[in-house]
């Protein structure tokens, strides 16, 4: 869930920016969701550079200290998370890190009405996709 609430333009809030709140939840939403899919299409080859690309800056926020104030997004293992997401998920957290390889989720970030319903669909997503699997990898 690409949440706009917290993203910022310079050191402003994207939502002190752009007022028209119903072209972020829809089209700017809709568009972040299926950028991989506009990548191949518009260059006719995989999106393969860019999830690569993705992956570095996974990997260098947990190996460069976090300034204070900020946070990045992880797909981190949902048990014991602040938000009450179920446990035993892979789920997209706010996160920080000393910079030793090893991250924390960064608590009481405030969602929005919006945010939470898009969150919770995701929820049912993930729930419904590891359900589909689980007798695959079940003992």
């Amino acid at each position: 869930v690409p949440d706009f609430t917290q993203a910022r333009i310079g050191n402003q809030l994207v939502t002190d920016v752009i007022y028209d709140q119903s072209w972020l939840q829809e089209n700017f939403t809709k568009k972040k969701k299926k950028r991989g899919a506009a990548v191949i299409k518009a260059r006719g080859k995989s999106s393969a550079a860019s999830a690569a690309n993705a992956a570095v800056d996974a990997m260098r926020s947990l190996y460069i200290p976090t300034p204070e104030g900020e946070w990045f997004t992880s797909a981190v293992c949902s048990d014991g998370n602040p938000y009450g997401i179920e446990e035993g998920l892979i789920f997209g957290f706010p996160c920080r890190s000393k910079g030793d390889g090893t991250c924390d989720i960064v608590p009481n970030l405030p969602w929005d009405y919006f945010i939470r319903e898009k969150v919770a669909v995701t929820q049912k997503e993930l729930l419904e996709e590891r359900n589909m699997v689980k007798n695959l990898i079940d003992d």
